[in-house]
């Protein structure tokens, strides 16, 4: 199922720099990098200091800006092109109230954790960011509201390469996207992972327990990353926030702790994929693990020997479940049939 509302970030005047970039189904590859330099371009170029607006196109959907005056930042949406400009407004106030009510937006702090440049905010915010447009959208029941109405194609009225390059364009099949998924390659380190693995880490005992390795091996290199997740974790223990996330070098981790367990969950992903796939396995495994009433009262080894080989496989049917999912409905050669059929209608209108 499409997403209308795709992703948001924050433009800050003041650090000439993004933050809090959360994503619910875009990837943070080359594409996303470069459309980062637009929006910069463009938020200079439209004058947003006077008019208080921006405003602009992409291949990710329609842009829309809410200028912070408070603040001397931009509060950026990413919508799909067919969502009313009155929802995108009403949807960037939503998160504006959220976010004026948070320490962390009033005063903003750089951080650098393994070299990479974040913020409190983004820690503590990306999963409400994402409650908050999950919710909106919900509410609005925005599929009843906004339609893709595409006009219908009379086969009559074409000639036959017309009609051979429209079937050509249409004839997307699960084969098709199959062999997509197989054939893909990320552009940082070859054939990755989407999710990398999963942990967890006993805040009573402050030990991990539960390593499940995708996409990387037990070396020096995880071992100095292992540390700096507890030193991230034990910062952050008597924080209210239940969930928080993080980026380095390494990964995304998608981090939340189950009072129920006294555990907190730890995911890893690649740096590439959007964050709410992430929640969404996130959520499974948590589910999973918490409707097993004896697992207080395991040890660290019985614990791994009864649940790591279930835990391994739900994270390889999720990895199925957002290969499927991103091939279907965001891979650029599928993505444009749509607008290829209008311009085929075009055509046939033109003769």
């Amino acid at each position: 199922m499409m997403n209308w509302f795709r992703a948001f970030l924050i433009y800050d005047f003041n650090i000439s720099s993004f933050y809090l970039q959360t994503s619910r189904d875009i990837e943070f590859d080359n594409e996303w990098q470069a459309l980062l330099k637009e929006i910069k371009l463009q938020l200079h170029k439209q004058n947003v200091l006077e008019d208080k607006l921006l405003q602009m196109k992409s291949n990710f959907g329609a842009i829309r800006g809410k200028f912070d005056i408070f603040r001397n930042r931009v509060l950026i949406l990413i919508s799909n092109q067919q969502v009313q400009e009155i929802y995108q407004n009403e949807l960037l106030l939503s998160i504006y109230s959220h976010l004026y009510e948070i320490i962390h937006y009033q005063t903003v702090l750089v951080l650098v954790i393994s070299q990479i440049n974040t913020t409190e905010l983004e820690i503590y915010q990306k999963y409400e960011i994402n409650r908050i447009i999950n919710k909106y959208e919900e509410r609005l029941n925005i599929s009843n509201i906004v339609t893709l109405s595409l006009p219908i194609i009379h086969y009559a009225d074409m000639d036959q390469e017309q009609i051979s390059k429209l079937k050509s364009l249409t004839c997307v099949t699960e084969e098709n996207i199959e062999t997509l998924s197989r054939c893909k390659q990320y552009t940082q380190d070859g054939d990755q992972k989407a999710f990398k693995g999963f942990l967890m880490y006993d805040l009573k005992k402050q030990y991990f327990l539960m390593l499940i390795r995708k996409g990387f091996n037990s070396d020096k290199a995880w071992v100095e990353e292992r540390s700096r997740i507890e030193k991230f974790i034990l910062c952050r223990q008597r924080q209210q926030t239940t969930i928080l996330s993080m980026s380095t070098s390494f990964a995304q981790y998608l981090i939340q702790y189950d009072s129920q367990t006294k555990f907190y969950f730890i995911l890893l992903s690649n740096n590439l994929i959007p964050h709410s796939p992430q929640y969404e396995l996130l959520q499974r495994i948590r589910s999973f693990i918490s409707s097993e009433s004896n697992f207080q009262k395991q040890r660290k080894n019985e614990i791994e020997s009864q649940y790591q080989y279930v835990l391994s496989d739900i994270i390889d049917a999720q990895e199925r479940i957002y290969m499927k999912s991103k091939y279907r409905h965001f891979n650029p050669s599928i993505s444009t049939i749509f607008q290829q059929k209008i311009k085929i209608y075009e055509m046939k209108k033109q003769k």
